[in-house]
């Protein structure tokens, strides 16, 4: 008895080909998957934080100085192994100089002063301004004598999604002085090893840049108003020109980051002889 075998039936060219798409693709997919978990970063800078109400924004405010904790926090999105020390026994800042200093009816001195550990171009020059910004001060304050000298430096970083950001508040009074309050920001891109603008920062944010800036010049005219009704009130005031070009975007240098909140700051004491601050917070 002859036993005929069963010929192989092949399948049509058209099912070939989709077949051979189908395992393409789940390829890509497998090889995604696994570039995803092990070496992509989520980029949450993209992410966009909705807008504060007024009672949560005058809440943020009346706690700003509690931001300033002499150290650095470090969030989530980061890539810290990236990041070349100068000392590498160090944070990636730290406290380069420190201490208090009480001498009666010459000076009370308490500071906290940064340094930032990192080897790079753009950090040595912010080191640099720090040095002779705040530590000099200390320095020609403890020359002086009977001048009855009131100075104070706390500052605070963070570090978050590859953005770090640190910012420095000091406090002075001599004699019956005007009190004299300056801050200085420092906003650094650590991967591409570059500074950041206010505006850079807002478009990575993903913020519409006209409604930032709507929202500072009605912050701005609140706080003109609230001066205004204490000036009627027969206080000396502190007048802002609310269409002066240093409340425009491009122009506004001083800016700090946390939590995803951006703190857009006007320290009025950085060019004149007072206690003033305005905060815009997003």
């Amino acid at each position: 008895m002859l036993v005929q075998k069963a010929k192989k039936e092949k399948l049509p060219k058209k099912a070939r080909i989709i077949y051979a798409i189908t395992i393409i693709i789940c390829a890509i997919a497998i090889a995604l998957a696994i570039y995803r978990q092990f070496f992509y970063q989520e980029d949450y800078s993209k992410n966009i934080v909705p807008n504060l109400n007024e009672e949560d924004s005058n809440t943020l405010k009346n706690k700003f100085e509690d931001l300033f904790i002499n150290d650095i926090e470090i969030g989530n999105g980061s890539q810290t192994g990236s990041i070349k020390k100068i000392n590498d026994d160090k944070k990636i800042i730290y406290r380069v100089f420190e201490g208090e200093k009480v001498i009666e009816n010459s000076y009370n001195i308490q500071v906290h002063i940064p340094t930032i550990n990192i080897d790079s171009e753009i950090i040595k020059k912010y080191n640099e301004e720090i040095n002779n910004e705040f530590v000099q001060k200390v320095r020609d304050i403890l020359d002086t004598k009977n001048k009855n000298i009131i100075y104070t430096v706390e500052y605070v970083a963070t570090l978050e999604n590859n953005i770090l950001s640190l910012m420095i508040r000091s406090d002075y009074k001599e004699g019956n002085n005007p009190q004299k309050v300056v801050i200085k920001t420092y906003n650094y891109d650590i991967i591409e090893d570059k500074e950041l603008t206010l505006q850079e920062l807002l478009q990575r944010k993903n913020r519409d840049l006209n409604e930032v800036q709507n929202t500072i010049k009605q912050e701005i005219e609140v706080e003109q108003k609230k001066a205004e009704d204490l000036k009627n009130l027969g206080y000396n005031i502190f007048s802002r020109d609310i269409n002066s070009d240093m409340y425009k975007i491009e122009n506004t240098d001083q800016f700090f980051v946390v939590e995803d909140r951006i703190y857009i700051i006007y320290p009025y004491g950085n060019t004149m002889q007072t206690n003033e601050v305005d905060l815009v917070i997003l």
